[in-house]
C-alpha cells in the first residue's frame, strides 16, 4: 500500500544566508518552499538563489569574511585560515558569535 508520505518528498530549508530558520530546524514538504507555508526568503538547503557558482571569494585583503559572510563561509575560513577544527567551527550557536570569535583571535594574532 503506497501512502501520501511515500510520495511527499522533505527537504531542509534556510533563509537567505543559508541559516537554519528557527521552527523549521527538521526538513518539511519540498512543496512548501516558495508557498506561504514559510517565512518570505525561506529556500531549499543547498540551493543558491543568485545562480554564482559555489567557489567563494577569499575576503578582501585577507581579512576576516564580513559578519554578513554566510555560516558555510565563516566556518570554511575559520577552518581554512584561521586554524580551527572543524568541530570548534561548527560549535557556536550562531554565526554572530563565530564572527566575533574570528576577529577576536585575528586582532590578538596581530
Amino acid at each position: 500500500m503506497v501512502t501520501m508520505a511515500d510520495k511527499v518528498k522533505f527537504v531542509d530549508v534556510v533563509d537567505a544566508d543559508g541559516e537554519v530558520m528557527p521552527g523549521f530546524e527538521h526538513p518539511v514538504p519540498e512543496h512548501w518552499v516558495g508557498s506561504d507555508l514559510l517565512p518570505a526568503g525561506a529556500k531549499k538547503k543547498g540551493r543558491s538563489s543568485s545562480g554564482s557558482s559555489s567557489k567563494q571569494e577569499p575576503p578582501a585583503g585577507g581579512g576576516v569574511p564580513a559578519v554578513s559572510s554566510t555560516r558555510p563561509e565563516l566556518e570554511a575560513y575559520a577552518t581554512g585560515t584561521a586554524g580551527f577544527t572543524e568541530d570548534e567551527a561548527k560549535a557556536f550557536a550562531t554565526k554572530e558569535e563565530l564572527h566575533a570569535e574570528l576577529v577576536k583571535r585575528a586582532s590578538s594574532s596581530s
